[in-house]
């Protein structure tokens, strides 16, 4: 009958290293798959954000591509004078938080105006993106 304590004794410490075995396993899977769930979550959040400054920043282009479309076909008038190109081109970059700088070139690459007055007369027909414009890209 000694055995009989001893076996019980056994038993119990079996089934508590069994219990506490399995509840680490599912605490294990349960964290895993919050941690899963959550990761998903927070994919999705940043793939809506990514959406929405995309939009943003086409809304944006967009209305860059107005501006300079609608000043190009203001400033196409060929008897127009440097000075008041000039003017136009300050107009739009003061109205601009995205403007650098404007220029006017012939179209030999030759800068007729500017809103940086260092510009004007500078041969530009070498500058990369002239030739971009020149060629339609």
């Amino acid at each position: 009958m000694t055995s009989g304590p001893r076996t019980y004794r056994r038993f119990v410490v079996a089934t508590g290293v069994a219990l506490t075995a399995a509840l680490v396993l599912l605490a294990t899977l349960g964290v895993r798959h919050l941690g899963q769930r959550e990761l998903t979550q927070a994919g999705q959040g940043l793939a809506v954000a990514a959406a929405s400054v995309a939009d943003e920043l086409a809304v944006v282009l967009h209305e860059r591509v107005r501006e300079i479309t609608m000043l190009a076909t203001e400033l196409a008038d060929e008897h127009r004078s440097t000075a008041s190109a000039s003017r136009a081109l300050r107009a739009a970059k003061d109205g601009s938080a995205f403007l650098l700088w404007l220029a006017v070139t012939d179209d030999q690459g030759r800068v007729v105006a500017s809103t940086k007055p260092s510009l004007v007369a500078q041969d530009q027909s070498a500058s990369p993106w002239f030739s971009e414009i020149r060629d339609g890209a």
